[in-house]
Parts: structure tokens; C-alpha cells; sequence
């Protein structure tokens, strides 16, 4: 073989040798690279903060809660809140609820029950007994019952008054009583009332008065009731007429008399001659 063919042979076998070589080690550089910028990325990588569930806290005391949330890196702040069902300082609930997971190092706000709180008795008077039911439920307060009362005040089945009386300030709690109008009122006596006095009794109930009927009568003062059609005490409805009867002055009579047969009808005649006057 010519010198000139070794020699040409040589040079292509070493060019091979270092296209090789290069190609490795930019196969390595390339790999170096790769695991390189992956570990860079695990070790840096921001994960985000640690997040803790909110703890149950309902029915606990304030510094039962702060202990439980403290243990878990958690800020507690109070709220008084109106509860009726849960007992004055008692946890009712909390924001953010319990079991949602937040950050460590978060406030968790604690509802503390302040009791069913006060309200004035709503003015129910003069209303049906169902509008005034509805009015109680609104402002926060259950009726409890009602009951019936002669009182002509009002008209039938309207609310005459409430226990407690209206304005009177009151827990929520506090249960409510209405009495409703009947419809029926008590007849007051009226016999030895004076008339006028009789018909302000009567009307004031809401009766109808009627004092047409007189009688003479010497023994009372004129004007006297003196009878009355229906018994004191008795239930009528609201707009019955009573009727009574009242006593007046005997009409004045006058009484004539006579003469006798064989006197004179002249006292004043004079008798004989001797110009005297008879004696009577």
C-alpha cells in the first residue's frame, strides 16, 4: 500500500475518533444539564404554606377555643352573636367553618352566644288575633296562647291587651299572651242610678240605653232607676239594649167637697140681726 493511502486512511480513522468523542460528551453535557435544572427545581420549588383544618368549636368557652386553635398555629378573634338556643358565652359557630383547611397563622373568628337578646312587646291592639300573631313572630316572639275576655273595648275577636303589656322590654325567649274581645260584655245594675247617670254606665259598655218607660213613684228621687229588663251580671252581646224604668213625680190631684143640704154656701153671710160672723 502507497505511504499516501496509510497515511489518508489514518487521518479519517482519527477524525472519527474525535466526531465521536464531541458527540458523547455533548450526549453528557446535555444530561448534566437536564439533571442539573431538576434538582435545582425540587430544591427551590415554593410548595406553598402549610395548611391546618378549622377545629370544631360549637358549645366551647372562649378560652376553650383559644387553647384548641393556638395548638394549631391558629389566631382566634370573638364575636357576640344573638342565639336563644345556645347558653350565654358559648361558642354558636365560626367563620371560616369548621373543618375548612386555611393557612397556619390565620384568624378564625368565633361567634359567642350573647342570649336571645331584649325587645319591647310590640302594639298589637285593635288587630285580629292572627295579624297580631304574625306581628309577635316577626319581631321575634312566640304567642303562646290566648284567651277570651268581656271587654266591649274592642270588637269581636280583636286583641284587647297582651301579657306582658305592650312596650314592656323582654327577653326573645319570653312567651307571649293575647286576650282577644268576646264579643259579650257584663249588664251593670242600674236600679237607684239616676237616669243620666244610667245611660253614661250603659253606653260606656257599648249597650244601647232605653229609659222610655216612667212610673210614679214618691218614694225615689224623680228620675230614679227604679227597674231594669235584664239582671245585673248578665253576659249580653256588645249592642244589646237594656231597657229601664224610672220613676217620676205622682201627678198633682184636687180634691172637691160638696156642700151639705141646710147650710149656706157663704161663709161670709151674717147671721140674725146681730151683724155677727157664725163662728166656724
Amino acid at each position: 500500500m502507497p505511504p499516501t493511502t496509510a497515511v489518508a486512511r489514518r487521518s479519517a480513522a482519527s477524525r472519527r475518533r474525535r466526531r465521536t468523542a464531541y458527540l458523547l460528551l455533548g450526549i453528557a453535557t446535555a444530561v448534566t444539564l437536564v439533571l442539573a435544572t431538576a434538582l435545582t427545581q425540587g430544591l427551590f420549588r415554593d410548595t406553598g404554606p402549610t395548611l391546618v383544618d378549622v377545629p370544631p368549636l360549637a358549645g366551647q368557652t372562649q378560652e376553650q377555643a383559644r387553647t384548641i386553635l393556638a395548638a394549631k398555629n391558629l389566631v382566634m378573634v370573638s364575636e357576640p352573636v344573638r342565639n336563644a338556643d345556645v347558653a350565654v358565652g358559648l361558642i354558636v359557630d365560626t367563620r371560616p367553618p369548621r373543618g375548612t383547611q386555611v393557612p397556619i397563622g390565620s384568624t378564625v373568628t368565633v361567634e359567642v352566644s350573647s342570649g336571645p337578646g331584649e325587645k319591647a312587646v310590640p302594639n298589637v291592639v285593635g288587630q285580629p288575633l292572627e295579624s297580631a300573631k304574625q306581628v309577635m313572630t316577626t319581631t321575634g316572639f312566640t304567642v303562646t296562647g290566648w284567651v277570651e275576655i268581656d271587654d266591649p273595648s274592642q270588637v269581636k275577636g280583636a286583641v284587647v291587651s297582651s301579657d306582658p303589656a305592650v312596650g314592656t322590654i323582654v327577653p326573645l325567649t319570653q312567651s307571649i299572651t293575647l286576650r282577644i274581645a268576646s264579643g259579650k260584655v257584663k249588664v251593670p245594675r242600674l236600679v237607684d242610678l239616676l237616669t243620666d247617670t244610667a245611660r253614661t254606665t250603659v253606653t260606656g259598655l257599648k249597650l244601647v240605653y232605653d229609659d222610655t218607660t216612667r212610673v210614679e213613684d214618691d218614694t225615689k228621687l224623680e228620675g230614679t232607676v227604679v227597674a231594669q229588663d235584664i239582671a245585673p251580671d248578665t253576659l249580653v252581646d256588645v249592642g244589646s239594649t237594656v231597657k229601664v224604668t224610672v220613676s217620676r213625680r205622682p201627678t198633682a190631684t184636687v180634691t172637691f167637697t160638696p156642700s151639705t143640704p141646710g147650710t149656706t154656701s157663704n161663709p161670709g153671710a151674717t147671721s140674725g140681726s146681730s151683724g155677727q160672723t157664725p163662728r166656724p
